[in-house]
């Protein structure tokens, strides 16, 4: 499981990058509107929760981890659901969809990042 959890977490770096860019080119070329942004961005939020699901085994298993290599992946799956709840009521999101999700697959990137640095400095 450690060695899925630590090569998983590039995965879910990679998906969110391609999802963020993706969606942000899409801000400005309207042909990458395509329902397979909305997959990609989908798949890689799914990512960062298989990621923390790992993570969770990984702890009940007594796998030590940094305070702050949880922080991040709990922050993650939080964040993923509060930028939903906040995207459902929020006409600007409904407006700038495309930019609204490349910066949230982002964020997520940046948030799996950190929480690889951590793991690494065990």
């Amino acid at each position: 499981m450690l060695e899925f959890h630590s090569i998983f977490a590039w995965a879910v770096v990679f998906l969110n990058a391609i999802a963020g860019v993706w969606a942000l080119v899409a801000v400005r070329v309207e042909k990458w509107r395509v329902p397979a942004l909305w997959w990609t961005v989908i798949a890689a939020e799914a990512a960062v929760c298989v990621q923390v699901v790992a993570g969770i085994v990984l702890q009940l298993g007594a796998r030590e981890a940094t305070s702050f290599h949880v922080f991040y992946g709990v922050a993650s799956v939080i964040a993923i659901g509060l930028f939903w709840i906040y995207a459902q009521g929020s006409d600007w999101v409904k407006e700038r969809r495309e930019m609204f999700y490349g910066l949230v697959s982002l964020f997520l990137m940046g948030m799996a990042l950190r929480a690889i640095s951590q793991a690494n400095a065990l």
